[in-house]
């Protein structure tokens, strides 16, 4: 099998990388800018849309699309039927794969990971070598950071911080300006808000 885009010669910097228009062999169909081959694999259904840019040692493959006016650089890698969408910033060695979603103005980097049908959306930012996963929705202005993980079916939204090596699983909300790290966990159906501080080694539970 041959390759499954070529390059159009339409060209534009983008943060001092030099980026190219794709286009689909089979039917011609523009996609969005890579740097260079490596950026998007030429096998499975991966795709790069409409102003969206993959630069540097980044990587998409698998079935997952980047679109919009979306960004994925440094060496941040997209796989496994991720989507990316919006105005969403993939970078700094990131992860996201296997059905995850990040959107909005949604950044993902510094070596987290976001998978198993995690996603992040609006104004909200994981990194720090965080994890969100199994379903999990971080959103707003929420940020998980440091080594925090966040899972099943929780929800972490408002101004919720989650950090530390904290974990956040079963189906719990985190929301308003609410804090937990440290080696704090939440889990089972509660609703944490307000400006609550779960730190230390607690465990709250429900």
């Amino acid at each position: 099998m041959g390759p499954k885009y070529e390059f159009t010669g339409e060209t534009k910097m983008v943060n001092g990388y030099l980026l190219h228009r794709i286009r689909r062999i089979s039917n011609g169909e523009l996609g969005g800018w890579i740097e260079k081959e490596s950026n998007l694999s030429q096998e499975g259904n991966c795709w790069v849309n409409n102003n969206a840019c993959v630069y540097d040692e980044a990587q998409v493959s698998g079935n997952a699309r980047v679109r919009d006016n979306a960004k994925v650089y440094d060496s941040a890698k997209v796989f496994g039927g991720a989507n990316i969408e919006n105005d969403a910033v993939i970078c700094n060695n990131a992860y996201v794969f296997d059905g995850a979603c990040v959107k909005g103005n949604a950044k993902v980097f510094d070596g987290a990971q976001v998978y198993e049908y995690g996603g992040v959306s609006d104004n909200a930012k994981v990194y720090g070598n965080a994890k969100v996963f199994d379903g999990a929705q971080v959103y707003e202005d929420a940020q998980v950071f440091d080594n925090a993980q966040v899972y099943g079916s929780t929800r972490v939204r408002h101004h919720a911080q989650i950090y530390g090596n904290a974990e956040i699983y079963g189906y719990a909300w985190i929301s308003d300006n609410a804090k937990v790290y440290d080696n704090a966990r939440v889990h089972g159906a509660i609703l944490i808000g307000g400006d609550t501080c779960i730190y230390g080694n607690k465990d709250i539970w429900k």
